[in-house]
């Protein structure tokens, strides 16, 4: 495991509320999501542009999402399997 190294950051109320938020929307702490925007943005060939560009695509298919019915994997699966049985019956 490797050494890891504590950084304190002090936040306006207001980015602090956005970071919350952002972090609660992928399913994880505050602090665990400031680690994970500051690691992609150290890496080498990191382009804001091009992150943002997938994040609003992301952000798109998370709303596109919100529109689907709801599915029952058990009934889609039966379904399937009677499909493969049938095959070929006519």
């Amino acid at each position: 495991m490797s050494a890891t190294k504590a950084v304190t950051l002090r936040l306006p109320t207001t980015d602090f509320e956005r970071l919350a938020e952002k972090a609660r929307q992928s399913g994880v702490r505050p602090g665990t999501y400031a680690r994970m925007i500051l690691h992609q943005h150290l890496q080498p060939g990191y382009d804001a542009a091009t992150l943002d560009k997938a994040n609003r695509a992301l952000d798109r298919l998370r709303e596109l999402r919100l529109d689907l019915p709801e599915v029952d994997a058990v009934e889609v699966v039966r379904d399937g399997r009677n499909d493969l049985e049938t095959r070929g019956e006519v």
